[in-house]
């Protein structure tokens, strides 16, 4: 009984981030932004090259160091969900921190997360035929619950942004210092639950996340082509993949598996192994800087 309760009370959780905290951000960011600056960022290779990175190079890497090494099948599981569900809006975070182009950032996340739905059959079935993984979803369903909020937060800030600029311009900074209040008390609340479990993540386990996460960096980074700030926006894509996806997909497949932390920790721990590669990025950046003056 306890133990369900745990299940619950992570599940609400991020329940609650996902559909609450997330289209807080992208409303945030539709304030920001002129919808013509996303619609020129449709029409750029490097979105056909984030939807090749997203939908084919890290699942193969996932599920290479999935086979390869000796991770617990909940692990496996998780590692393989996040590979083939790319899109996540929280790359809008570093990608700003980074001062990178928020509408490139914004338009790969929408665009990685449309078609990532719309091919999670195809991707759960590969799964199911070379790992045994019977993962089920209903595309309309992760449709509604995943990809829809998030458009419509967008749009309803782009078109507050079209037909009121000035108010635009003052509700984005509160929208936004809402989101991140809201944001860090979703992570510590999922700290609190995902702290006693980290016994019971093995060392191949971590291993194998942060091979997953290291590797897709770098596949991102070398799809991004020649420019700096193309080859830094892959490589945040690659790794962020969206829990939401992830969440829905294990829930409707395993309902009685305590797996939530799992994938706390996944997001978390990606997040910090990337800190090494950024230090090595912003040094290439200052030395491609540097070679042009």
């Amino acid at each position: 009984m306890q133990q369900q309760h745990r299940m619950e009370t992570a599940r609400f959780i991020i329940q609650m981030g996902v559909r609450s905290v997330l289209p807080l951000m992208m409303l945030a960011l539709g304030l920001s932004l002129d919808y013509r600056e996303v619609a020129q960022w449709v029409r750029r290779p490097l979105i056909a090259r984030g939807l090749l990175v997203g939908l084919l190079g890290v699942p193969c890497f996932a599920m290479l160091v999935v086979a390869v090494l000796p991770v617990r099948p909940t692990v496996a599981g998780v590692v393989l969900l996040a590979a083939i569900a790319p899109g996540a809006p929280l790359l809008m975070l570093p990608v700003r921190r980074q001062k990178g182009s928020m509408a490139g950032a914004l338009t790969l996340a929408l665009v990685l997360t449309f078609t990532a739905v719309v091919m999670l059959p195809l991707a759960l079935t590969v799964l199911e035929r070379l790992f045994g993984f019977e993962f089920r979803a209903a595309v309309p369903d992760v449709m509604v619950r995943v990809f829809v909020p998030l458009a419509i937060a967008t749009l309803a800030g782009m078109l507050v942004r079209a037909r009121a600029p000035r108010v635009a311009r003052q509700l984005a900074p509160v929208v936004l210092g809402i989101f991140k209040g809201a944001f860090a008390l979703v992570i510590v609340l999922l700290l609190v639950r995902i702290l006693p479990r980290l016994p019971h993540i093995g060392v191949w386990d971590f291993v194998a996340m942060l091979v997953v996460t290291v590797g897709s960096a770098v596949i991102g980074h070398f799809a991004g082509g020649k420019r700096p700030e193309d080859q830094s926006l892959l490589a945040t894509a690659a790794v962020y993949g969206n829990p939401a996806i992830v969440l829905y997909v294990a829930q409707a497949s395993y309902p009685t598996v305590d797996i939530a932390p799992i994938i706390v920790l996944y997001i978390l721990l990606r997040a910090v192994a990337q800190i090494p590669f950024r230090r090595w990025e912003r040094r290439q950046l200052r030395r491609a800087l540097g070679a042009t003056t």
